[in-house]
């Protein structure tokens, strides 16, 4: 038996016999049906169809065997007396095994054609997988060219983003002296300290505090002003040498890289002035995990930004600064929180940020009308010339018990 027609047996064995497991049959059968080397699991070469056209061959001969073909001996003397008892024998027999072997002609008949069915469609099939193959090869190499492709596209994307954080914030405070920017565009310190005491009705009973981005340390001062345990934190320079000169504690040291460091449950608040803003997504997302671990139980987080759904954020201040990466819309950061794990996060627009102008109403004597009308106009209002920065107050909840 040939290595083709054992591997074609022990395939159909294991069919039969339930052995191939699901994802291996289609495989493995077909690489040898298509001659693809050898097998783990089956030995010798593919499939050949070569070796089933010589014993093809041989069938479509021989499949016909009449009951009265020639007789023949090879003995010299006694040949012609054998090949008469022969004779005899056949014809005595003739009624007994011509059916059979009428019957044995019909079968090999039936055999050779199914045979030959199959060795056609055999071929047919092995060509229609050749061209298969060189059709899965052309695709793979097509789809190797796009990883490619888009592996060059990933690492110009990270190159492009590295190279957008460093004009948008790393290296941005080399180019503007923002010390003077937030002289001018933010306001007096006094101001700023007038302002943000709003937020101390938040921080009853609280103790330990950090300031992320304390930038020129108004809130530090209001904190040490009122008893706090209160420390600093940021980066530039010159903010840095004004509040040593007021006296507070800070630390010079990036806001999530400080806060990685600290203890768990050691701090009773945590406050950031238009600091998010300046941050991308992943760190602000990371700074809210991080805020929820490190504060302790009842612990306060207080968030002020720019506020998007006023519409003269845009026009007036959040473009201003050429350090802002994207603004952070309230309920986006009420997301963040409660993903995080606060689960008392309140919302408050800040009356100090408002402009001040509001639309006027109409009045008219359809005092229904009216009503309507100027309801529309206060939405607009808020709307156009609402508050201009909100803060979210976020307290941690109790542990479970």
């Amino acid at each position: 038996m040939s290595d083709t027609l054992k591997q074609v047996n022990q395939i159909l064995d294991e069919i039969v016999g339930g052995r191939v497991t699901s994802g291996k049959e289609l495989k493995e059968v077909i690489r040898i049906l298509m001659g693809q080397g050898k097998s783990s699991e089956y030995s010798g070469f593919g499939f050949n169809l070569g070796e089933v056209r010589e014993p093809l061959d041989v069938c479509n001969q021989t499949w016909n065997n009449p009951y009265y073909r020639e007789l023949r001996s090879n003995r010299r003397f006694v040949g012609k007396f054998l090949i008469f008892i022969r004779r005899v024998i056949r014809r005595v027999l003739f009624f007994l095994l011509v059916p059979i072997s009428d019957q044995q002609n019909t079968f090999n008949a039936s055999v050779s054609m199914s045979l030959n069915a199959f060795y056609n469609y055999a071929t047919v099939f092995q060509s229609l997988m050749m061209q298969a193959r060189n059709e899965l090869n052309e695709e793979k190499e097509r789809l190797h060219a796009v990883e490619a492709q888009n592996m060059e596209l990933v690492e110009k994307c990270r190159n492009l983003e590295t190279q957008y954080q460093n004009l948008s914030g790393k290296n941005i405070y080399d180019y503007i002296d923002y010390m003077g920017f937030e002289n001018r565009f933010r306001g007096s310190r006094e101001l700023i300290k007038q302002q943000q005491s709003s937020y101390l009705q938040y921080l009853q009973d609280k103790n330990d505090v950090i300031d992320l981005g304390c930038g020129r340390g108004e809130f530090l001062e209001v904190l040490n002003e009122n008893g706090f345990n209160a420390i600093g934190v940021d980066l530039y320079p010159d903010f840095l040498t004004l509040c040593q000169k007021e006296g507070v504690k800070l630390v010079e040291e990036d806001a999530l890289v400080y806060m990685s460091a600290i203890d768990e449950q050691s701090l009773d608040a945590i406050t950031a002035f238009h600091l998010i803003e300046h941050l991308f997504t992943g760190d602000l997302v990371k700074l809210c995990k991080q805020s929820f671990e490190k504060l302790r139980p009842k612990g306060v987080l207080i968030f002020e930004t720019p506020n998007p759904a006023c519409l003269s954020t845009y026009t007036d201040s959040f473009y201003v600064d050429p350090t802002h990466t994207k603004p952070i819309h309230p309920e986006t950061l009420v997301y963040y929180l409660d993903m995080a794990g606060f689960n008392d996060i309140r919302v408050v627009y800040t009356e100090s940020s408002k402009t001040g102008y509001r639309l006027p109403k109409l009045e008219i004597e359809n005092e229904e009308m009216l009503g309507i009308f100027n309801s529309g106009i206060d939405e607009l209002s808020n709307k156009i010339y609402g508050s201009k920065d909100y803060a979210v107050i976020a307290i941690k909840g109790e542990p479970n018990p």
